[in-house]
């Protein structure tokens, strides 16, 4: 489970946390920071080389918050024949499509060495803040456009 992730990539490398420390395995390259402001969010992830999702929340926002700091997600893939709500096959499919240069993908039940290659290739690169086209005011603008346009038309 999770517990055998954080090990893991604690092997390879130091690892912060925003988890309480009861709730983090117990392992010298395991440092907990506790809960943090948005600002001191923030100012962790563009230190930061990798932020690893584990599985929940599916979609959540800190997947995005790592890619435009500028540090790699590291994005579980969950089985292939037990997708989640039937049909996530992984934790943040958005992120991984709109920003792959950003994102590595990992087998969350660690049945072959993806999470090593992904941290390994998430300390070798260095990424720059990175805004998902999707979440660019130009697009936004152009959705709520179309939106209207569809309003309108039905009247």
């Amino acid at each position: 489970g999770k517990e055998k992730i954080l090990k893991k990539i604690a092997s390879i490398c130091p690892l912060v946390s925003t988890a309480s420390r009861s709730a983090l395995p117990s392992h010298p390259n395991i440092t907990s920071v506790g809960h943090q402001s948005p600002q001191q969010w923030q100012m962790l992830l563009a230190k930061s080389k990798f932020l690893v999702g584990l599985g929940d929340p599916l979609v959540g926002p800190s997947a995005i918050d790592s890619v435009v700091a500028g540090a790699m997600y590291l994005n579980p893939h969950y089985h292939p024949s037990k997708p989640k709500l039937g049909h996530y096959s992984s934790q943040h499919p958005f992120i991984e499509k709109s920003v792959p240069s950003h994102v590595c993908g990992f087998r969350l039940d660690m049945s072959d060495n993806s999470l090593e290659k992904c941290v390994v290739r998430a300390l070798a690169v260095s990424l720059s803040p990175q805004i998902p086209k999707e979440l660019t005011k130009s697009q936004y603008m152009q959705r709520l456009q179309r939106i209207i346009e569809g309003v309108e038309a039905q009247h």
